[in-house]
C-alpha cells in the first residue's frame, strides 16, 4: 500500500478495484487504489477529515461513504466531499443499505440518509433504550444487518451498569427489528450470549449468523473475546 494504517475502510468498488482510506484513530486522512489486474496500489483523493472506525457502505450510485466522518467518495473523479448538513458522525453503529438506496444509520437516536437527495430523517431509539434508560445496547459496537424482509436487525452491545464506585459497562443480548416503512421498532428474540463487536452475516436461506465479539466476563470483571455463534431465524 502507499499509505500503512489500521482501522481503514476496505471497499470494493464497482469498477473492481479496491479502495482503502483513513484510519489510524482519525489521524489518517489518505486512500489508496488497488487494481487487481495489475496487482498495484495508486493513491487517491484525501477525505476531509480522517476516520476512527472501518465502516463504510457502498451505495447504489458506485459512491463509497465512510460513516464515521460521514465523507463521500467518487470513484469518476478519485475526489472526497464532506456532507456537510449530517446530524453527527457515526462510527462504532450499526449501518446498511436500504433496498430503495437509503443508507440506515443506527445508534442512541438513528437516521435515514437519501444520496440523491442528501436529506436526513430522524427516527426514535428501539424499545430497550427506553425500557432501559441506562442502556446502550442498539449503541456503541452493537452488529446491524438488513434481512430478507426489509427489516433491520440489531443485537447486543453495551449497558451501563449503576456501580461504587463508579459506573460499569456490560454486554447484553438484546435484539431489536426496525421497520423502514413506517420508521419504527419491535422487540425480537433475544441472544443467548450477551456480546459486543461481533459479526453478522445474512446467509442465503434468510437466517441470520453471529458469530465471535467479546462479553463481559463478571469474575474478572472485563471483556473477553468469545469463539460462540449462534443463529436467528426471522
Amino acid at each position: 500500500m502507499i499509505s500503512g494504517g489500521f482501522d481503514f475502510t476496505f471497499t470494493l468498488l464497482a469498477n473492481g478495484k479496491v479502495l482503502a482510506a483513513g484510519g489510524d484513530s482519525g489521524t489518517n486522512t489518505s486512500a489508496d487504489l488497488y487494481d487487481p489486474a495489475t496487482g498495484t496500489w495508486t493513491a487517491t483523493g484525501s477525505m476531509t477529515t480522517g476516520n476512527n472506525d472501518p465502516g463504510v457502505v457502498l451505495l447504489q450510485n458506485g459512491q463509497v461513504l465512510v460513516t464515521a466522518n460521514l465523507n463521500l467518495y467518487d470513484p469518476s473523479t478519485g475526489t472526497w466531499s464532506a456532507i456537510t448538513n449530517a446530524p453527527c458522525p457515526r462510527g462504532n453503529y450499526p449501518v446498511a443499505l436500504l433496498p430503495n438506496g437509503d443508507v440506515w444509520l443506527g445508534g442512541f437516536t438513528g437516521d435515514l440518509f437519501n444520496p440523491s437527495t442528501a436529506q436526513w430523517t430522524a427516527f426514535s431509539p428501539p424499545p430497550c433504550t427506553i425500557t432501559y434508560p441506562c442502556s446502550r445496547s442498539q449503541g456503541c459496537q452493537s452488529a446491524g444487518a438488513l434481512l430478507n424482509t426489509g427489516k433491520v436487525l440489531v443485537a447486543g452491545g453495551a449497558t451501563f451498569v449503576p456501580a461504587q464506585p463508579y459506573p460499569t459497562e456490560e454486554t447484553n443480548g438484546l435484539a431489536d427489528l426496525f421497520d423502514p416503512s413506517t420508521l419504527t421498532w419491535a422487540s425480537t428474540g433475544s441472544m443467548h450470549t450477551s456480546r459486543l463487536a461481533e459479526s453478522m452475516t445474512v446467509l442465503s436461506n434468510g437466517q441470520v449468523l453471529v458469530a465471535g465479539g467479546e462479553t463481559f466476563d463478571r469474575h474478572l470483571g472485563h471483556l473477553v473475546p468469545i469463539a460462540s455463534a449462534e443463529l436467528y431465524t426471522p
